[in-house]
């Protein structure tokens, strides 16, 4: 599993392999086989692949982070209303 600042530097490699992407985050990957250099730029292994697809969030997680932002909305309102009554 990868943590947010890793995927984050994975799915920017996935989508621009020939940029030069150097971050301490970007070593990690190549050190751990997810990513190798080529000819151009950079190249995700199939590894990088299926932790890159695994790293996504999962339509439950997505959701679940809109109700829980949208409770902490109702809540500040709440809160803030109840100051001013």
């Amino acid at each position: 599993m990868l943590d947010f600042a890793h995927g984050l530097m994975l799915s920017s490699v996935v989508a621009t392999p020939e940029d030069d992407h150097e971050s301490p985050a970007l070593e990690n990957l190549l050190a751990c086989g997810l990513v190798e250099r080529a000819s151009g730029g950079l190249r995700v292994t199939p590894s990088g692949h299926e932790a890159h697809s695994r790293s996504a969030p999962t339509r439950k997680e997505m959701w679940m982070t809109r109700v829980l932002a949208l409770s902490v909305a109702v809540l500040a309102v709440t809160t803030i209303a109840g100051w001013f009554a």
